[in-house]
């Protein structure tokens, strides 16, 4: 039912759909031929709404007086709980030429209603394990609390929860809350009839595949027709099949679980067995590299494993130019860095049982004896106290874009300036560096220039 209408001047932002609704003064009035009003059926509490004006160029938000909000030219609003409220429409047209609001006072009259339904799921592998869930039915606002009953004992206040019960009869209630003050319960007898005194043990064997040492087959006692049975192979896989064939991904010692269940007589039995698992010389090879820096950067790498080596891949990266990558696939080799700063070396090896593995290791090159001459630029002072220059001569004017990382390949400091056409002179300040050494890389125009320093 309509109380008033109210059209107002306002400010509308509107990016992407997403309204921010700020309703300000009353006492202007653009001048527009935007058309606000709008119509709206009321079913208990679900409110529909159509705005009068539907051409294509406007957009249409809503604010429902419940601190929602809505798009479109035509919306559904569900209200939570009783009451009267203030309805916006605002409507902007896609030029911004006009903008105009209407509002509608409504009245939701509705009974709020609620029903605490629940069920439950048993897990008889686990000794009457029981988990509860609750499935609530609600007209009107939402579930504000749960408590659970077991034989007249708080047992949880969560919409869910897993808990064992004893041989025996058990009443189960649910009570819930809802925001509009609706309150209902619901309670179920529940039957836990599962024993663990059987008249007769579970156990299994087990037997590894002559030509895969890892993949093992299960057998399971007793066998009748009337069991089920579940499996659990220790490396956080499982199996309901009564014989199961598993592969471990390696060997080793693996607590294997099996619980047997009867569905004739409700009895449940468990073991625990401890099963050994021989893995194959591919899943245990190993590899590392040692190396022998000189002052002059070169560097000879040797490849360690614990199985014969029949292939070597050596792969040198540096961590501020993803160009630079060098490939290497000779034995132990030997290499000259031609720049002093951090590199990733990794070995990716083979062994003669077919095992592979990959180890990476990172190296600081701080000495070179074969600089490349026009890419290198000197830091001055160096060591540098509170700050350090560099100069770079260019025969354009572009943008300037300089990086300092530390030994461990992190940026430390970035900034970009305009160069003019000349020398250019870069200070980078120091006075929050930590002491050590630091590389910088200047880039503008496409050149790439480097620069090495020590911070006292």
């Amino acid at each position: 039912m309509a109380v008033y209408v109210i059209k107002e001047s306002m400010k509308l932002f509107l990016p992407g759909f997403l309204f921010l609704l700020v309703i300000t003064g009353f006492s202007e009035r653009l001048q527009s031929q935007c058309n606000s009003s709008f119509s709206f059926t009321i079913n208990q509490n679900a409110v529909s709404f159509s705005a009068t004006d539907s051409a294509s160029n406007l957009s249409h938000g809503w604010r429902f007086g419940d601190g929602a909000l809505g798009y479109g030219i035509h919306t559904t609003h569900i209200y939570s709980s009783p009451g009267s409220y203030t309805v916006w429409h605002i409507v902007s047209d896609s030029l911004n030429t006009c903008r105009d609001s209407t509002a509608h006072l409504i009245t939701i009259n509705f009974t709020a209603s609620c029903n605490a339904n629940f069920y439950y799921r048993i897990d008889t592998f686990q000794y009457n394990y029981y988990t509860f869930i609750a499935n609530p039915t609600i007209n009107g606002g939402s579930v504000q609390s749960y408590s659970w009953k077991i034989d007249g004992v708080q047992a949880s206040t969560s919409y869910m929860f897993i808990t064992s019960l004893t041989p025996g009869t058990h009443q189960v209630c649910l009570e819930i809350t809802t925001t509009a003050a609706c309150t209902a319960s619901s309670c179920q007898t529940v039957i836990a009839n599962i024993t663990g005194n059987c008249g007769w043990q579970a156990s299994f064997t087990y037997s590894a595949n002559p030509g895969n040492p890892k993949q093992i087959s299960f057998s399971p006692s007793p066998g009748q027709s009337t069991m089920r049975y579940q499996w659990r192979f220790g490396d956080g896989y499982g199996s309901t099949v009564k014989n199961p064939v598993h592969t471990y991904a390696a060997g080793g010692n693996y607590n294997v679980r099996l619980a047997v269940y009867d569905s004739i007589s409700r009895c449940l039995d468990t073991l625990w067995k401890t099963v050994q698992v021989y893995g194959v010389p591919a899943d245990s090879c190993t590899a590392s590299f040692t190396y022998a820096l000189n002052a002059q950067g070169q560097a000879t790498f040797t490849a360690l494993s614990n199985q014969t080596i029949t292939s070597q891949l050596w792969t040198i990266k540096t961590f501020w130019d993803s160009v630079y990558t060098v490939t290497l696939n000779s034995f132990n080799p030997t290499y000259t860095f031609t720049d002093t700063t951090y590199y990733q070396v990794c070995l990716k090896l083979t062994t003669n049982t077919g095992c592979i593995r990959t180890y990476c290791e990172g190296i600081t090159v701080t000495s070179v004896s074969r600089m490349n001459a026009g890419n290198r630029v000197p830091s001055y002072p160096n060591p540098a106290g509170n700050y350090t220059r560099i100069n770079i001569a260019m025969e354009n004017a572009a943008t300037i874009s300089i990086a300092v990382y530390n030994l461990s390949g992190n940026i430390v400091y970035s900034t970009v300036r305009q160069g003019t056409t000349g020398d250019n002179l870069l200070i980078i300040p120091l006075d929050k560096f930590q002491k050590g050494q630091y590389f910088v890389d200047i880039q503008y125009n496409g050149n790439k220039k480097r620069s090495v320093f020590i911070k006292l």
